[in-house]
């Protein structure tokens, strides 16, 4: 049944240790986790958004760039009015030698052509009219007019400007020659009484655009797109997007909650839920054209680092736990052995002061059938078992009684003090001299005492008869006498060694008369050493006052009431203190 309830008790505390640990371990990395994350967010954002201002900033700066070679090509103030005067041309070979001029010195337009409403007289008018076109998309110049190939009045980069009578950027287009996609500044044109004469156009090579898209590529997957105004694609990854819209079902994710914010909003991010993950999408607006430049990438990309840190935490979390269970287990084995020994020795410890309590007398009264003698010894050892001890018996009308402390504490004090008192016992019973007696015992624990150890003593023979007490102190504190109205003193004693120091010292006895109705108390330092929660002794001054007290309260008291009242006043005064003696006190009255 023990094993069992060890067996319960151990998987429970694996569990909590687990679980507390695991909890603590939980909310420390997800804190982590999380701060990283917002700051791994902020970083992209700030990036992505760098990255898109540079981008803006190009694009912006090249169409910003032609609108600018347009103004200065026709001389324009205002920027909506542009003059052009005829003469300033002799002839139709003037005017492409003029253009193709103007593209070699602007490389960021690719075409320009000049269309007006009527024809002039030194050139000849096709069929659709005049204008004049020159672009350079095949690597060199070539002269179009236009007014033999198409209607040029019907198409956007003319109808617009010249209807509206304003710049105008058209939608990109693919040209004729090699199907390159283009868009057009266009700028009408304006005689001297601010008539509409034709229109300026300069057409832009979206090409270059791409290339500057393929270059920001902030993590690989990147995605960088620009549309026109009419949702369409001018720049994208796959080419053959090119002018595809994006509501064709060519986007993956996009809502039409996205689409609505993209068209009410100049810049701004979403994150995109498509099929293959969460993606992120920066977005920024080009006013003068009206495209919008996007930036996407995924972000399983975005937090790819820190989704590695994550797995590989918690891999590592996962080990430790585990180690951590085997080294519980370990050390809870070695607990659980350290345990059951200890457990084992507190119980031969408890035999042990069975043992010794049952070597000391504790049958009260001690002599039942003596009237004229009261006698009481009370031990309390201060750990399982101590070093004090006392005894006494009765032998040819004489009292044979002492008590003694032995030097140290435990279980090698306890052995000691067995020792000392059987030596007390075995030789008084053949002699009666209490000097001798301690003689006896300090030869034989001198002898082989390889540990130093030693004990105080204090041995005495009370004549029952006559009250003549001889005695022999050896170490010892004096004892104390007091008469039956508590007057006190302490007995004067010859100072010798303690038993078991020095294997010759010539002991020496006192006598005294103890008379009826006298007492003798002994005791050992564990009640005048006894300390306070302040670390204050008890002395031997205030033992001597409470026996005192006790005593002269004592009327109709047994010496073992006696003993109980000085040991309560004890434990008053020690209250909230540990116990770091024995404590052993012994009284011997001679009654009426």
């Amino acid at each position: 049944m023990k094993k069992i309830l060890g067996l319960k008790t151990y998987i429970n505390l694996t569990l909590i240790v687990i679980l507390i640990g695991g909890a603590v371990f939980t909310t420390g990395f997800g804190a982590c986790l999380y701060m990283a994350r917002t700051e791994v967010t902020r970083l992209t954002k700030e990036g992505f958004e760098h990255d898109m201002k540079d981008l803006h900033e190009y694009v912006d700066g090249i169409l910003q760039r032609v609108e600018d070679a347009a103004y200065s090509f026709s001389w324009a103030e205002d920027p909506n009015y542009a003059l052009f005067d005829i003469n300033d041309f002799s002839s139709e070979e003037d005017m492409f030698v003029m253009l193709e001029n103007f593209l070699d010195i602007h490389p960021y337009i690719c075409g320009i052509a000049i269309g007006l409403e009527k024809p002039i007289g030194f050139a000849t008018a096709g069929k659709y009219g005049f204008a004049s076109y020159v672009t350079n998309v095949t690597g060199e110049n070539v002269r179009m007019p236009l007014g033999f190939i198409n209607d040029y009045k019907q198409k956007e980069w003319y109808s617009k400007a010249a209807r509206l009578d304003k710049a105008y950027w058209s939608l990109p287009f693919r040209e004729s020659l090699k199907d390159k996609l283009v868009t057009c500044f266009s700028l009408p044109l304006h005689d001297e009484t601010g008539k509409v004469v034709g229109v300026l156009a300069l057409d832009v090579d979206t090409e270059r655009f791409r290339k500057e898209c393929n270059a920001i590529m902030p993590f690989e997957h990147t995605e960088v797109t620009i549309v026109d105004r009419h949702r369409r694609y001018i720049c994208h990854p796959d080419t053959a997007m090119l002018l595809e819209h994006i509501t064709e079902g060519n986007v993956n994710g996009w809502t039409d909650e996205h689409k609505r914010e993209v068209l009410m909003n100049a810049k701004g991010s979403f994150v995109l839920e498509r099929p293959d993950g969460r993606s992120a999408f920066y977005y920024d607006t080009i006013k003068r054209t009206g495209w919008t430049i996007g930036l996407e990438c995924p972000m399983d990309e975005i937090f790819y680092h820190l989704n590695m840190m994550k797995i590989n935490t918690t891999v590592i979390a996962v080990i430790s736990i585990l180690l951590m269970i085997v080294c519980f287990i370990y050390l809870f084995r070695r607990l659980q052995k350290v345990t059951l020994s200890k457990a084992g020795m507190e119980n031969e410890l408890k035999i042990a002061s069975d043992i010794q309590m049952g070597m000391i007398p504790k049958t009260y009264p001690a002599f039942p059938d003596i009237s004229e003698l009261d006698v009481f010894g009370y031990l309390k050892p201060a750990k399982s078992v101590g070093g004090d001890l006392y005894d006494y018996f009765i032998r040819d009308n004489k009292l044979f009684f002492c008590i003694g402390d032995v030097s140290g504490k435990g279980v090698p004090a306890s052995l000691f003090m067995s020792v000392v008192r059987a030596l007390f016992r075995n030789v008084s019973m053949r002699c009666d001299d209490p000097a001798e007696v301690v003689s006896s015992i300090n030869t034989a624990l001198s002898q082989g005492n390889d540990q130093g150890m030693f004990c105080t003593m204090f041995l005495g023979v009370l004549d029952m008869a006559t009250g003549r007490m001889e005695y022999c102190n050896a170490g010892h504190d004096a004892p104390i006498v007091t008469d039956r109205n508590g007057n006190a003193r302490f007995l004067q004693v010859e100072t010798n060694l303690a038993v078991g120091v020095m294997e010759e010292f010539p002991y020496v006895k006192n006598a005294t008369e103890i008379l009826v109705g006298d007492s003798i108390f002994l005791y050992t330092d564990g009640v005048t050493e006894a300390e306070n929660t302040a670390k204050t002794l008890f002395g031997m001054d205030a033992t001597l006052r409470l026996v005192s007290q006790s005593f002269a309260n004592a009327h109709g008291m047994t010496v073992k009431d006696i003993i109980g009242n000085i040991y309560s006043s004890l434990k008053k005064y020690t209250a909230g203190a540990e116990q770091n003696d024995d404590i052993t006190m012994v009284i011997v009255s001679r009654c009426a």
